[in-house]
């Protein structure tokens, strides 16, 4: 996240240029031109990146000594000048979010995150987190996932609060209607945006198929679950993994297959390997007798779309 600076000799003055007189003849010459200082600094900066950041936030990262921090353009400080990097995300309702951090040493950094609006910033996380990284938004919703000391909660930026705290034993995944699948102590559950748990934590396995039914694994055995928990039908497959709308990979024992929700087989079962699907490419990396293909869903089928002809395909469309 740290910028490179663009020296500059004097501190950081903006300037509004304005010509103060008329369109010059063609035969004439301007002979006066009016700068005017909009502002004097805050802070003496030994460098500034320029204003007009990819968000268009007209803010500018400055860095005294090493540090770095975020001026308006009238030279006021908005964002302390004492993170070892910052920079901005994206722009959200009431601002532009930009994340800052420290390093601890060489492998380690810290990261918070703050939100500029105009003249006023405002912190929204301190400078204490292993991770901030994956922004969601659905609707007027918007999350981001943090990491501290090992553990994964979330942030709901809209509310600007925590709405999980640090505690969960991998990252959140966020899936449709503001729910979010967790892990704790080892066993995956569902919890809503109000905090309110509406799967329990009682699988070993869990996914979202749709808006009311769940994929889970719960001593041994695989089925579909509805949002009250109440079994919608049962499997007999060792393993399984969601694979797109309605449809599952599985394993017979001797090779893998998709099924759908209906457990009907919608892709024979004679692949070696089937990779996680890809709903930006549609399509998954699959083997069969040692050679790559890619199969693709086609409403509620799935076919190969690749010829199984290759050593590997590592293309990452198809990831």
């Amino acid at each position: 996240m740290r910028k490179t600076g663009i020296s500059v000799a004097l501190s950081l003055l903006l300037l509004l240029f304005m010509t103060c007189l008329p369109a010059p003849s063609v035969e004439a010459a301007p002979s006066d031109l009016t700068i005017t200082i909009l502002a004097e600094p805050e802070l003496e900066f030994t460098s500034v990146d320029p204003f007009w950041d990819r968000t268009g936030s007209e803010a500018a990262v400055v860095v005294v000594d090493d540090k770095q921090g975020l001026v308006d353009k009238y030279g006021k400080n908005l964002i302390p000048v004492e993170f070892y990097g910052v920079g901005s995300t994206f722009n959200w309702s009431e601002g532009v979010l930009y994340e800052v951090n420290n390093r601890i040493d060489d492998s380690h950094t810290q990261s918070g995150l703050y939100t500029v609006s105009g003249s006023e910033a405002e912190e929204l996380l301190p400078c204490v987190y292993d991770d901030i990284n994956g922004y969601y938004r659905q609707g007027q919703n918007m999350w981001v996932r943090l990491k501290k000391d090992g553990k994964y909660g979330l942030y709901d930026i809209s509310r600007q609060e925590i709405l999980l705290e640090c505690i969960y034993d991998e990252e959140i995944k966020v899936i449709p209607n503001g729910r979010f699948i967790v892990k704790e102590n080892g066993k995956y559950g569902v919890i809503n945006n109000n905090g309110q748990t509406v799967v329990d934590f009682a699988y070993d396995y869990l996914a979202n198929i749709n808006l009311t039914q769940y994929l889970v694994k719960k001593d041994g055995q695989y089925k579909i679950i509805d949002q009250n928990q109440n079994t919608v039908r049962n499997y007999t497959y060792t393993k399984m993994e969601f694979f797109a709308d309605n449809l599952a990979v599985a394993w017979d024992g001797a090779h893998y297959g998709v099924v759908d929700t209906s457990d009907r087989t919608v892709l024979s079962f004679v692949y070696d390997e089937i990779k996680p699907y890809s709903k930006a490419a549609e399509a998954a990396v699959a083997r069969k007798d040692g050679k790559y293909g890619a199969v693709s869903s086609k409403g509620d089928t799935v076919v190969e779309s690749v010829d199984f002809r290759y050593d590997n395909l590592i293309n990452n469309y198809y990831y």
